[in-house]
């Protein structure tokens, strides 16, 4: 049972999976797992290689985020799951139905979730900064986008004086500047990010062209603005994750800003960097959280397998007790980490200072079973393990999921020109005046119009059906 999923191998990793697998066979599951890890900055490449190309494999992650099953689905990557699901009805009865509605496309269960947290996929449109700078620069938490501008460039100062090194501001590449949104007036709304941002949804149900809209020239305007100032990291379209969050480790971002991987880069910070102390902020914190899933992450079965059962039967295995959760994700106890009561553990570290083993804690886990780390504060261990105690505004995409088959040929162009035209506006390499006329014109060319048509389309058959069975 071959599991492919983007991240780096492990030093006792080998040592790990054969226990696992020892305690397969001890409770007569006919598997051998072992795990393909693909490193982040070629996951997206490899994996659509492996899959095109045929190659067999047994498991495959979805980030819900960034490519989901719809897409994955259209492009005839994954299976349905319905008929093999049935042989395993605990594993159904392990998630609610809405987190099972998500991962279903015309009735087809494409995928199996992951609930990794009470918040997934909820935004805050939090901002992350160096606290221990700011209360040294006597700067107060900001509250506008002027004051979170003019606050990231003082601390930009600051950490080259403190590190000899430039620090910038990050955002998730792909994702829309959440942060940003909740200060206009037409928000909430929600910016289709898995499929290149060609897409918002208003909470009327109205889909529009995003990069049309006055509100994605006033981002491109505020990052021009930013990339003018030097916030902006002049290599960023090109950078990697792992360099970006290598950076975060050592204290070394000017402002931070939406999934900026908070727990991550805390722990890394307290570790790498201890005189740094992670702040948080959010502007108009009034408005609460805007949810548009109820689960980020899942796992498919690749149409290239030839045991398509080989996932389910780990996976049934995994989520039916935390004897075995505990095995896969932190490995052997004593080993590879030490527990610390039900739900805190310490990950053993090798001489390079690196985890022995740890499963992406974000990845797979089930919220029930799952461990933080003893370094993760209570704050924000309470984000994650807590029932959510903001108000939340739902937007109507919740369940949606856009089949791209019929504009995939469109899909395909429209993500690429996003790629080479609209980051480089984005993200204010280039002026919104000057670049975006011919950008636009190039999306339309490419089929923009038809994109749009069609998602409204499928978007008003969900709004419709959903009602229907309401």
């Amino acid at each position: 049972m071959r599991y492919l999923s983007p991240g780096n191998h492990f030093a006792l990793e080998n040592e790990v999976m054969d226990a696992v697998n020892k305690k397969l066979k001890a409770d007569g599951v006919p598997i051998e797992i072992s795990l393909i890890r693909i490193p982040w900055d070629a996951w997206d490449q490899k994996s659509n290689l492996m899959l095109s190309t045929g190659e067999e494999f047994e498991l495959l992650h979805v980030m819900q985020d960034l490519k989901p099953v719809g897409v994955l689905y259209g492009k005839h990557a994954i299976i349905p799951l319905n008929d093999l699901l049935k042989k395993y009805p605990k594993l159904y009865e392990h998630f609610p139905k809405s987190m099972w509605d998500e991962v279903t496309v015309d009735g087809k269960i494409l995928a199996v979730p992951a609930h990794t947290t009470n918040k997934d996929g909820k935004s805050d449109g939090a901002f992350y900064f160096r606290k221990d700078l700011l209360d040294k620069l006597g700067l107060p938490v900001p509250k506008t986008v002027d004051e979170v501008i003019d606050t990231a460039k003082k601390l930009q100062d600051a950490i080259f004086k403190e590190q000899g090194k430039m620090s910038y501001v990050y955002n998730p590449m792909t994702r829309p500047f959440s942060w940003l949104h909740r200060t206009y007036a037409k928000y909430p709304f929600f910016v289709d990010n898995t499929n290149s941002e060609l897409i918002e949804v208003d909470q009327d149900g109205s889909v529009h062209s995003w990069f049309e809209s006055d509100e994605f020239k006033k981002d491109a305007q505020i990052y021009r603005r930013m990339n003018q100032m030097g916030l902006i990291n002049p290599d960023l379209l090109t950078l990697d994750k792992d360099y970006i969050s290598r950076e975060a480790s050592y204290g070394r971002f000017a402002m931070g800003f939406e999934s900026f991987d908070y727990s991550s880069n805390l722990v890394a910070m307290s570790k790498n960097y201890p005189q740094a102390v992670l702040g948080d902020g959010v502007l108009n914190p009034e408005k609460g959280l805007f949810g548009y899933f109820y689960n980020l992450n899942a796992n498919a079965i690749p149409v290239t397998s030839k045991h398509p059962e080989a996932g389910l039967m780990f996976l049934n295995w995994f989520y039916s007790s935390k004897e075995n959760h505990d095995l896969f994700m932190y490995g052997i106890e004593g080993k590879t980490y030490t527990a610390s009561g039900s739900d805190r553990f310490t990950p053993m570290k090798g001489q390079d200072g690196k985890d022995l083993y740890q499963f992406d804690n974000w990845m797979i886990p089930d919220i029930n079973y799952r461990r933080i780390e003893t370094t993760v504060p209570d704050k924000v261990f309470h984000i994650f393990k807590d029932p959510i105690k903001e108000p939340v505004t739902m937007s109507p995409v919740v369940g949606f999921r856009f089949d791209t088959t019929p504009v995939a040929e469109e899909y395909t162009n429209l993500s690429n020109l996003y790629k080479q035209l609209i980051l480089p506006i984005k993200y204010g390499f280039v002026d919104y005046d000057k670049a975006f006329p011919d950008a636009l014109k190039k999306l339309k060319a490419a089929g923009l119009d038809k994109y749009v048509a069609e998602y409204q389309k499928q978007f008003s058959q969900f709004l419709e059906d959903k009602k229907k069975n309401s």
